[in-house]
């Protein structure tokens, strides 16, 4: 009977990683070719202009139009990481429409429910002083690869969008949504895909609406607590896992973080199944940490683990001993 628990468990598990996956493909755009140096360079590792012509800003560049906190758009930390995107939603009354997009890294399967996320912040638009909020940002899938010569439409159609008004400058608001895929779809644009005359908006300062956003942290997952509760950077995990292990999983009683490779202190956060933060520990130095978990009435918990201007997540799954 307990070997048949521990199958089941393990199962249960496997599931839960395959749950999380991120179709999205650099969802934080923290990969690059080459470092930007210009406005309308989409240097980020898969990604593209979908229609002409969105922006990549990374704290790499040593232009300051592209660079990171501080660029031609205004002033903005990364959601995560060193990188964003950016795009025009709506440009005065001419009708601009910026979007970006990627191949998803597996087609979308008919008639499954999909839960899509991503963050934007509104530019301050610094070099022109006038800027407003405006709603129906969101994502358009595709089965087709739109590109600066086969635009995406201004369709007033998208499977996600928001009716909110996003007009925070200081803070990333998450965007959020499901549905069920009625297509293979393989592609993914993000921004604004309605007319004007279908969209609303608020005028923060001057006399013409140009509402430029900030783009980070996009997801696709079949898993809603994944993608909306979270806390993730954006990152891969594998891309910087070698340096830290977490184990056991599943867990019982405590978990092991194993930082011997890492050799700096480190911040460790852990998050339920909510996004409630359960435990956080700053600065450690020790190469392995013990931390109990009995006490945590959760059976999926998060863990982020920061360092330097790294995060590092993954995920455990807790079961009763």
């Amino acid at each position: 009977m307990k070997n048949i628990l521990l199958v089941f468990c393990f199962v249960l598990y496997l599931s839960f990683l395959n749950a999380q996956t991120n179709l999205v493909p650099n969802p934080s755009f923290e990969l690059y070719d080459t470092c930007v140096t210009s406005l309308s360079q989409i240097r980020a590792t898969g990604w593209a202009s979908a229609r002409p012509s969105p922006d990549y800003f990374n704290s790499c560049s040593s232009s300051p139009d592209v660079s990171v906190p501080s660029n031609f758009w205004g002033y903005q930390y990364p959601a995560s990481g060193n990188a964003y995107a950016g795009f025009a939603g709506k440009y005065g009354h001419v009708g601009v429409r910026e979007y970006l997009g990627t191949q998803l890294i597996n087609p979308l399967q008919v008639g499954t429910k999909y839960y899509i996320s991503f963050k934007v912040s509104l530019s301050t638009n610094v070099n022109a002083q006038n800027y407003c909020g405006i709603n129906k940002l969101g994502v358009l899938f595709s089965t087709i690869h739109y590109s600066d010569s086969n635009l995406a439409p201004i369709c007033n159609c998208a499977q996600v969008y928001t009716n909110n008004i996003i007009t925070d400058t200081t803070n990333w608001t998450m965007i959020k949504g499901s549905f069920v895929a009625d297509s293979n779809y393989s592609f993914i644009s993000i921004g604004n895909f309605f007319t004007d005359l279908m969209i609303d908006s608020i005028q923060v300062t001057g006399n013409e609406c140009v509402a430029y956003y900030y783009l980070d942290n996009i997801c696709v997952s079949t898993d809603s607590v994944y993608s909306y509760n979270y806390v993730w950077t954006g990152i891969e995990d594998n891309i910087n896992n070698h340096v830290i292990s977490i184990y056991p999983n599943p867990a019982t009683g405590q978990i092991n973080i194993d930082a011997s490779l890492l050799n700096e202190p480190y911040d460790i956060a852990i998050y339920d199944v909510l996004g409630r933060e359960v435990f956080f520990k700053q600065k450690i130095k020790e190469s392995i940490e013990l931390i109990p978990i009995e006490n945590i009435n959760s059976d999926i918990l998060f863990i982020q683990i920061k360092y330097k201007n790294k995060l590092i997540n993954n995920k455990i799954i807790k079961i009763k001993s």
